[in-house]
């Protein structure tokens, strides 16, 4: 069994990615990989977060980019997604920018709780009490997202792991609640290897949230989060040992025809 597919890539378009998106592709080709979807930073309403992710005039330029690449690499097939971050209010922005592209999958994420990063290199200055709040907060947006049935798949969905390594188990009690939401809105999750070219180690999610996703018949599909050409489908040798050990089988999966995995 091997990995064909890399769903999570970003550009240069959201700020605090490099390269042009041909190396991407080409570095898709050159790692064997017969699909790749970009799924950079979505515009958000109000301006939220503008300094991670695109503006609407540059989506309109990543969309347009992405149907010429189509184009000039036949012998690849690229999709266009995006990465949509779960904020209040999130709903409206979202349901425009699918219903105005031709956006074919997203990827439902949390990167801030109250103007806090859910990652960060420095420490978060929150006492345990806040912690524990944080962590309950990032799943419960997470939960609220999902029960909306706008997105496709959960991006990296334990990456609140990396500020809080020994909140392990409060984490992965957390994530099997939203496992049931994900599994209800017939949605998949990414297994994102980004963790283990950076914290924590590992990747998202852990074994634990994954192994039980398998027994729920929850799909996975695999995404690098690229942020440069030579990240593209980076640990996937190791990702296609986790999915092995789980019985996951490559598989067509969700309305999009994703190539992804589901538990046999």
């Amino acid at each position: 069994m091997r990995i064909e597919s890399d769903y999570h890539l970003h550009t240069s378009y959201c700020g605090h990615a490099t390269g042009e998106m041909n190396q991407y592709v080409e570095a898709a080709v050159r790692a064997g990989l017969s699909e790749i979807g970009f799924s950079d930073h979505a515009p958000a309403a109000d301006g939220w977060d503008p300094s991670h992710r695109m503006s609407y005039r540059d989506f309109d330029r990543y969309a347009r980019e992405v149907l010429d690449l189509r184009i000039a690499y036949p012998d690849i097939r690229i999709r266009l997604g995006i990465e949509a971050d779960i904020y209040p209010g999130f709903e409206k922005n979202l349901e425009n920018l699918v219903s105005g592209f031709p956006v074919e999958y997203v990827l439902g994420s949390v990167h801030f709780i109250d103007g806090l990063p859910v990652f960060s290199k420095e420490e978060l200055p929150l006492n345990p009490d806040q912690v524990r709040k944080f962590i309950g907060t990032y799943f419960d947006r997470l939960a609220g997202g999902f029960a909306t049935g706008l997105f496709h798949a959960v991006g990296h969905l334990d990456v609140v792991k990396w500020n809080f390594p020994e909140y392990r188990s409060l984490i992965e009690d957390h994530a099997s609640r939203l496992l049931a939401v994900v599994h209800k809105a017939g949605a998949a999750i990414e297994l994102n290897t980004s963790g283990l070219r950076k914290r924590p180690g590992e990747m998202y999610p852990s074994g634990r949230i994954l192994s039980e996703a398998a027994r729920m018949g929850i799909p996975v599909i695999p995404g690098s989060d690229a942020h440069g050409p030579e990240q593209v489908g980076s640990h996937f040798a190791e990702a296609v040992s986790v999915l092995m050990e789980l019985n996951y089988q490559p598989a067509e999966i969700l309305s999009m025809g994703l190539c992804g995995f589901i538990p046999a």
